[in-house]
Parts: C-alpha cells; sequence; structure tokens
C-alpha cells in the first residue's frame, strides 16, 4: 500500500516573504508516505463518498473533483504497485494555512464490496482483488484566497529514483471576482471531461473536434484490442502542441475484455496561420479505418477556430466570391440564422478580431465570448487587399457584438457590429448599417427612396458624390441653437473601374450636439484657391433636435427665432453670454454667433456691443443674483489611498469655484496652483456641507472665463430645484461596475425647501455608473452631458434604459 505524509515548506516561505520586493508567500506541500484519516466523517456533507463503491461512483459521474456546499471534494485512483508513485503538492497563497484548508482526507481500499456483474455458477464467480484504491481529499478554501493542488503521477526506478510521467494542477479559488467567499475551480478540469458521463455530455454537446477559448479539445475513441492505434497528424503553417491527454473511461471493479477508452486531447495553437487536424484510426497492417480531419485557422492571438465546411453557398469562399459579397451586401449579412461579416483590408495583420454575446439585461462587456464557425482571410491576386471573412451562429434571445480593432503606429481605430436573436432564432442587425448603405448597390436604392439628405432617428445622412477631382468638396453650415458634428464618412465607389477624374460616392453621417432647431445647408465648396467661386447650395432643411437628440425636420417658419445678445449659442440672453463676449474681444475665445454677438447691427462686433449687452442684462434684475447661493456641483471623490475630494461649485450665476481636498501626502504634492481646503465636504444632514460650500465660494477658488455654467443650465437647474419635493425621494436605478479604485465622480443640486439648505446626489460615474430612476432627473443630466459638464463612463443612453432589474 502506497502511504502519504504531508510537509510543508513554512521555514522556507516565511524568508521569502522577508525578502525585499517579495509581497506573496509561495509555500508547497508533497504527500509522500502515509497520513492517518484527517476530519471526521459526522462533519462532511453525505456527497463526500464514504467507501469504495461510493468513490468509484463519484469519479465516473464527476471526475476527480467536485466543487459543492463551498468544499472542493478531490477523488483520486491511486494505484497499489510499490513501482507507481503519487505526490500532491500544494500553491497559492491558500497553501501556508493547508493543515487548515484540508478539513478532511481518507485512503479508501477495497472493502470486498460490489455488484460483480456475473451469471455463471458461483463457484466459478470470479475473485476482485483491485490492485487501485482511491484518495479523497476535502479542501475548505478561505475567503479571497486560491489553492493550487498539484499531482504527480509516475513510476519508481530501481535505484529508487522517482519519474513524474504526468502533473495536473486543480485551482480551487474564492476570489475577489465572485465576491471572495463563493468557491469555484477555475482550471481546465472546470469543463474539459474527465468522466464518462461528462465525456458523454461533452461530446453530444460539442461534437468529436470543438475549439474552447485558446484550446482545440477533442474527444473520440481508441481500441487496441481490435488491432488499432489513433494517430494525430498535423499539416500547415500553424502548430497546435498536446498539453492534455487522458482517459475519461469507466472505472470497473472487473474491466471488461476489449473495451475501448474514450480519449480526451487537448491542444494549444504555438504559432499562427492554418493547419489541418487528422485523427485516425490506423489498422496494424497501416490501412486507415476512420479519419477525421478540421480545417483550422489560428489567429495572431493563438486563438483556434474550427472553419467549416458545410455553409450556405452565399458566404464567400474565395476573394472573387468576397469581392462579390461586399458589392452585394457591404460589410455584414443575416441570412439562414448566420451572420457573415467581411472586411476589405490592406494589411490584415495589424486587425484584432472578437465576437461576444449577452442576454437582454446584460452589458455587452460583460458579454461571453463566441468563437467563429468560420474564419478566414483571402488575398486578392490582381490587388494588394485581403478579405477577411468571419461567420458566426447567434444563440437564441442573444445580443451580439462583432467588432474588429486595428491597431497602427500611433492610430487606434474600431468598427462594431450588433445584432439581436430573438426567441425564434430571427436575427436583426442593430447597429446603423442595418439601414445605412455600405455598398453601391445599396446607395443607389437608399438615394432612389429617401433622395440625398435624410434624417434618421438620431443621424442626419448625407448619400452622394462630390467630385473632389474639381476642387469641390462637401461642407455643412448650421444656423440655430443646435448644430450638427460630422462622426463617421465612407466613399463606396469602386475606384480601381471608375475613370479618372470620376466623382467620389460618399456617405456622411452627423449628430447633433444638444437639443434646439437649426438649419442645415449642405454646400459645394471651391478649394480655397478659387477666390471667386461660391459656395453651390445642394440641399437646405431645418431641423428640431430634442433631449434625447433625436431629429425631425420642421417648417423654417416654425424654427425658434434666434435673440440678439445669446453670444453661446443655448437660446437664452444671459451672463454666460456677458463673459463670452467679453473673452471673445480679449482675443481668448474663438466660438461666437456673429449676427447674435452684434447687438446693435453694425455689421461689427467690439465695445459697443459689449455695453449695450450688459445694460440688456442688468436692466432685467432677475438674471442676475446679487447674494448668490451654491446651485450645482461636480464632486469627485477616491478614498482608494486616503481621503481626497474635489469639487466644482456653481453658484446662482452659473460662476464656478474649484478647490481640493486630500490627506495623502503624495497626492496633496501633485496639486499645484489649485487651493486646498481643510474640510472634507461630507454631504449629510447632519453635516456641515453648505457652510463648506459657502467657503469654496471665495475669489480665491473663482474660476474665472467662459468656465462657467450657461445661461440655459442655470436656469433649468433652478428649475428643477422647484420640483424638489416631487423627486426627492427617487431611487437609485441599476447600476454598474465600471472600474475599480478610480473614484466616484458626482453631480449635487442645492436648492431651499421650507427655506433650509437642501442637496441631491442625482448621478455618479467612475468605479460605479448610476441614476436616480426618475424621468425628470434623467432629463436634467442629458442636458449637462449635453453641455459637456457630466459624463458617465458607459454610454448613457444604455444607461438610463436598463433602470429596472430583470424579474
Amino acid at each position: 500500500m502506497i502511504r502519504f505524509k504531508k510537509m510543508i515548506a513554512l521555514a522556507a516561505a516565511l524568508a521569502i516573504s522577508t525578502m525585499p520586493g517579495i509581497s506573496a508567500i509561495s509555500t508547497s506541500a508533497v504527500y509522500q508516505t502515509n497520513v492517518k484519516a484527517t476530519g471526521e466523517k459526522s462533519n462532511i456533507p453525505d456527497w463526500v463518498p464514504q467507501n469504495f463503491m461510493d468513490a468509484m461512483e463519484f469519479v465516473n459521474t464527476y471526475g476527480n473533483t467536485l466543487v459543492k456546499d463551498n468544499l472542493a471534494c478531490m477523488v483520486l485512483k491511486v494505484s497499489t504497485s510499490p513501482s507507481d508513485f503519487l505526490n500532491i503538492k500544494y500553491d497559492g497563497n491558500a497553501a501556508a494555512s493547508i493543515d487548515d484548508e484540508l478539513i478532511f482526507s481518507e485512503e479508501i481500499p477495497y472493502d470486498g464490496l460490489g455488484y460483480i456483474d456475473y451469471d455463471g455458477p458461483d463457484e466459478l464467480r470470479p475473485t476482485v482483488r483491485a490492485d487501485y484504491q482511491f484518495l479523497v481529499n476535502v479542501y475548505n478554501v478561505k475567503n479571497f484566497s486560491t489553492l493550487d493542488v498539484i499531482v504527480e503521477r509516475g513510476y519508481t526506478t530501481d535505484a529508487g529514483d522517482n519519474k513524474v510521467t504526468s502533473s495536473r494542477t486543480y485551482t480551487f479559488s474564492k476570489s475577489g471576482n465572485n465576491g471572495g467567499t463563493v468557491l469555484t475551480e477555475e482550471d481546465i478540469f472546470n469543463w474539459l471531461p474527465d468522466s464518462p458521463k461528462e465525456f458523454n455530455e461533452f461530446r453530444k454537446n460539442n461534437g468529436e473536434v470543438s475549439t474552447h477559448g485558446k484550446y482545440v479539445v477533442f474527444c473520440g475513441y481508441d481500441n487496441p484490442s481490435t488491432g488499432c492505434d489513433l494517430k494525430v497528424e498535423q499539416n500547415g503553417t500553424a502548430v497546435l502542441k498536446n498539453v492534455v491527454s487522458l482517459s475519461a473511461n469507466n472505472i470497473e471493479l472487473i474491466p471488461r475484455e476489449g473495451s475501448g477508452n474514450n480519449v480526451v486531447m487537448v491542444f494549444e495553437a504555438t504559432s499562427a496561420g492554418n493547419v489541418d487536424l487528422s485523427f485516425k484510426t490506423v489498422r496494424f497492417d497501416d490501412v486507415v479505418v476512420e479519419e477525421t480531419t478540421e480545417n483550422i485557422t489560428v489567429d495572431k492571438k493563438l486563438n483556434p477556430i474550427i472553419n467549416k465546411s458545410d455553409l450556405p453557398e452565399w458566404i464567400p469562399q474565395d476573394s472573387v466570391s468576397a469581392a462579390e459579397f461586399a458589392a452585394k451586401y457591404g460589410r455584414t449579412h443575416v441570412e439562414d440564422g448566420l451572420v457573415c461579416v467581411v472586411h476589405c483590408v490592406a494589411d490584415p495583420k495589424k486587425w484584432e478580431s472578437y465576437a461576444n454575446t449577452t442576454n437582454k439585461f446584460e452589458r455587452l462587456y460583460e458579454g461571453q465570448q463566441l468563437d467563429p464557425l468560420f474564419s478566414k482571410d483571402f488575398t486578392a491576386t490582381d490587388e494588394d487587399l485581403t478579405y477577411v471573412v468571419n461567420v458566426y451562429k447567434p444563440e437564441e434571445s442573444k445580443n451580439l457584438k462583432v467588432g474588429r480593432y486595428y491597431r497602427g503606429t500611433g492610430d487606434i481605430s474600431n468598427l462594431e457590429y450588433t445584432f439581436e436573436t430573438d426567441e425564434e432564432g430571427n436575427i436583426t442587425e442593430t447597429d446603423i448599417f442595418g439601414w445605412l448603405p455600405d455598398c453601391m448597390t445599396e446607395l443607389n436604392d437608399y438615394i432612389k427612396a429617401n433622395g440625398n439628405v435624410t434624417v434618421h432617428e438620431n443621424y442626419l445622412v448625407y448619400c452622394g458624390s462630390i467630385n473632389l477631382s474639381t476642387g469641390y468638396d462637401l461642407v455643412l453650415n448650421n444656423d440655430g441653437t443646435t448644430w450638427f458634428n460630422e462622426v463617421d464618412s465612407y466613399k463606396l465607389n469602386d475606384t480601381k473601374d471608375a475613370p479618372p477624374g470620376s466623382p467620389d460616392w460618399v456617405v456622411k453621417l452627423y449628430e447633433a450636439e444638444k437639443k434646439g432647431d437649426t438649419t442645415v445647408r449642405f454646400e459645394y465648396k471651391p478649394y480655397s484657391g478659387n477666390k471667386k467661386a461660391e459656395n453651390k447650395l445642394i440641399e437646405e432643411k431645418t431641423l428640431r433636435v430634442d433631449n434625447d437628440l433625436n431629429i425631425v425636420e420642421i417648417d423654417k417658419k416654425d424654427k425658434a427665432p434666434l435673440l440678439k445678445g445669446d453670444c453661446n449659442y443655448d437660446g437664452f440672453v444671459g451672463i454666460a453670454d456677458v463673459v463670452i463676449l467679453q473673452e471673445y474681444l480679449m482675443g481668448r475665445y474663438d466660438y461666437i454667433n456673429f449676427d447674435n454677438s452684434d447687438i446693435n447691427s453694425d455689421g461689427k462686433i467690439n465695445m459697443f456691443d459689449l455695453i449695450l449687452l450688459k445694460r440688456k442684462m442688468f436692466d432685467n434684475a432677475s438674471n442676475y443674483v446679487a447674494e448668490t447661493e451654491p446651485l450645482m456641483a461636480v464632486v469627485y471623490e477616491n478614498h482608494a489611498w486616503g481621503d481626497a475630494q474635489s469639487i466644482t461649485v456653481y453658484d446662482q450665476n452659473g460662476k464656478a469655484y474649484r478647490a481640493r481636498y486630500t490627506n495623502n501626502d503624495e497626492m496633496e504634492s501633485k496639486i499645484s496652483d489649485e487651493g486646498l481646503y481643510t474640510d472634507f465636504v461630507e454631504f449629510s444632514e447632519d453635516k456641515d456641507w453648505y457652510t463648506n460650500l459657502k467657503a469654496i465660494m471665495t475669489k480665491e477658488n473663482e474660476l474665472g472665463g467662459y468656465d462657467r455654467l450657461p445661461d440655459g443650465v442655470v436656469n433649468e437647474t433652478k428649475d428643477l430645484m422647484k420640483q424638489y419635493d416631487t423627486f426627492k425621494d427617487a431611487q437609485w436605478g441599476r447600476g454598474m461596475a465600471m472600474m475599480c479604485d478610480g473614484g466616484t465622480k458626482s453631480i449635487y443640486v442645492f436648492g431651499k425647501n421650507d427655506s433650509k439648505p437642501v442637496f441631491m446626489e442625482l448621478c455618479m460615474t467612475g468605479d460605479w455608473d448610476s441614476i436616480r430612476n426618475d424621468e425628470t432627473i434623467q432629463d436634467y443630466v442629458k442636458t449637462l452631458i449635453h453641455e459637456h459638464i457630466f459624463n458617465f463612463t458607459m454610454d448613457y443612453k444604455s444607461l438610463m434604459t436598463n433602470l429596472e432589474l430583470p424579474a
């Protein structure tokens, strides 16, 4: 019988922990000779094997490990031959306390019990003498710790040396990723089959050859008793290394003669490229009885993808069909329950593909990786272009995001496509290319149906031609309280077949900056050297944008009139306009509305306009507050390395004041020209938050120039606080963790309730993104986002549309 002994190198671990720069303690324990049964059976769950037959059933069902009831149970089949040996080592930050982690350990030899399937006379019933036993270990890993159990098997030489022939590492962790108190198995055997039951389920769900992250897995059969061997061959530029091989066979008291093996083999790529991976059942006379071959593409991140051959004909299989696909469908196409994405690139090595899926209530960055059914690059022989083809099969009731990152020198760009699959498996492309033309066929149909300039939800779209060769370019002029910025532009014409001087067919996308009315004019602009040529009008539209930045076309007579004195184009005449006009005249501000700023309409902007604007302002005393109080604040806090706080307070005139607090010397040394304050502002009813904010609002902390609230935001904040009683009890909506130790930035608003100063935190971003579940508050925060006063780490539209938790 093999004997076990536990030895823990604590002295070595303590020595390591005292070395400079070493923060982790690394320990190991090796089982070499017998250890007495550890722990009481009465203290362990019933599902832990108690006898030989229980242990056999455990291994045949779960393999060597099972995590249940926050415990890890390991059951190992151990040979009793004196020439075989088994070593168990421990690593991880829980190894130092293995005496406490290992709560139960017992050797279970064969006890002569168990049913033997035999129909003959009793005197001929076979005698069972098991040449193996089971070792059962139960671990209770402490919170926020990880335990690596390393199992080495091998043989002992005549000289008494132990030779290791196999080594497996099992990792059990209670880490911060799962709350720090939930035990999980995080090694490859957490999902890889190592029992006959798991083998059959895995093969049924995944087939004989499948990919799982960075691994290729083969689940097949081998039966040497038939005179056949299983041989693995590779042919191609990629190289796959066999990293795991095991037999997931059923353990029986009397093995059946001629039984085959359930073979599990795991391969990991060591180089990129394409490879044919073949599994052949070869007879003794070299005749191939059975063969399974898969063509596998390994990308530059060494992720393997099995290329399926049974794909529909419309999916490109070479550069010619890929070019035809791009001309007919553009970048994406959905058909037969599949999503095909084709990119035409000059250097595919600089692009990195990805795809992931989520359910309805998850964010896409929480998603699970989805491997493509087919992935291949096709290089055109007559041009220096490569078509990158990826095909995916989305799951029902799932969202799919497919993207490619380009990483060049000093340049990172991204293309993303999103698809939604309903419960019946119907796939809808939900990104802009679900409706926007991205090939000439779609462009012609789009212009025929919609014209050159169209509005689609949040987008203003131009589809048409620009003849750059004649010196003209397309420009968009805005005239209103909002304006449109170009967010995307691409060409669609096939330049290699177009004669010299042909116009370019382009698609341009624009998004509104904020809510308001404006008139847009698409014009051809001549090149700068042509002084006499004038802009040529293509099309004019008058548009209205709501607070969700949705666009509708309106009649020009319904457009909100511009206001003389509204220098910053926010729809209001107020203190901010006086400041901006003054900054403009001093040469410190560039953007200003000329017509509105020319108060006296003499065709010039000068000091006379500023004087008239000031007079106009102060004639209306309601626009100015003499004894000002806090109106709004942007507050940043970080408590990861001590208490740090930065506050920008805005008063009722929109003027900004900034100061900072920290009790961390290192952070304090980085704060130079902005004042430090001594009291951390705690927003609580029983704290002096109001006094502290008023103390910040001093000349010393005042921010000058146009670093202030627009007049529209000042008025909207005042109106919001008049409704304080209606939203003061609004609850936080569903939030989302975004980072760790990054701090949190929040928006606070202030007012009076029964003559008493009150505050309310409306939203936050940073370590956690969240907003109050109240429509009035959400509309107000949207205004702050559009005015670039506040921004969430994540997309605010997704945050505000996923406030409710799933049922």
